[in-house]
């Protein structure tokens, strides 16, 4: 599977980014289907999209 990192030098723009990302894995949808699994899948995609975000502003 390739991943496609979103970067730009416009900061705003990959913040912005960061934060729709994590909205949509916050978002509850289909209560019914989830489980721990699920919970867990998204948490990990968060996690991800935080370290990115963090090596990102480490590296300015």
């Amino acid at each position: 599977m390739t991943k496609h990192i979103y970067s730009s030098l416009d900061l705003t723009k990959c913040l912005k980014y960061f934060q729709e990302q994590v909205t949509r894995l916050l978002e509850i949808n289909n209560i019914l289907e989830w489980n721990g699994q699920t919970f867990k899948a998204d948490e990990e995609k968060i996690r991800e999209a935080a370290l990115i975000w963090r090596n990102l502003l480490l590296q300015q």
